[in-house]
């Protein structure tokens, strides 16, 4: 992993690990949009000053219209891609799909992601996926939910995606670039990451 995408790690993990937490366990997410909101505000204030953007739920043309919940780009390059769940039980599968299709795309994708305030178009230089693009699961789930299970999901997709025809060298260098942040909703509460 490089150094960038490394500096975003640390900073996606101890947002989550101190500032998600405390508001989660002060009772302030309760639902997606909570931690969203959460989310994206200390995601500004955390890597705005270091040259990175961040976009919240872009509609992605050239990549079937997929609208991730946050895209982290820095030097025109989506660096991560964040998916957000907040859920009893929720179904998670779906984005862990779109990464796959996210880091298939990264060698013939490009896409305008600001918007031009005078047309209403999006303009400005078009943006690509780095090739050492990293996904990030973050989810808020009951403690008995597979989302929130890491061993559980890590199993669980690498049975899919081979069922999906994947080739095996596509599917371990997918499965090495997810980060799973979750939070299981519990007495006590418990927050944590895995990486596969």
């Amino acid at each position: 992993m490089h150094d960038e995408n490394s500096m975003i790690k640390t900073v996606i993990l101890k947002i989550w690990n101190e500032d998600i937490k405390r508001y989660y366990e002060d009772g302030k997410i309760a639902y997606e949009g909570d931690l969203d909101f959460r989310l994206g505000h200390y995601l500004i204030k955390n890597i705005e000053k270091d040259g990175y953007e961040l976009f919240a739920k872009p509609t992605l043309l050239n990549l079937g219209h997929y609208s991730p919940d946050y895209l982290i780009c820095k030097g025109g390059e989506i660096t991560a891609f964040v998916e957000l769940k907040h859920s009893n039980y929720p179904y998670y599968q779906g984005d862990f799909y779109k990464f796959v299709d996210y880091f298939k795309a990264r060698n013939n994708f490009s896409e305008k992601l600001l918007f031009n305030p005078v047309t209403g178009d999006m303009g400005g230089n078009e943006y690509k996926i780095n090739g050492d693009v990293q996904f990030y699961f973050c989810v808020i789930a009951k403690e008995d939910a597979v989302a929130v299970d890491c061993e559980s999901i890590h199993d669980e997709l690498k049975n899919d995606l081979k069922w999906m025809n994947n080739d095996q060298s596509l599917i371990d260098e997918v499965l090495g670039r997810i980060t799973v942040l979750y939070g299981k909703i519990g007495n006590p509460p418990e927050f944590g990451h895995c990486t596969f």
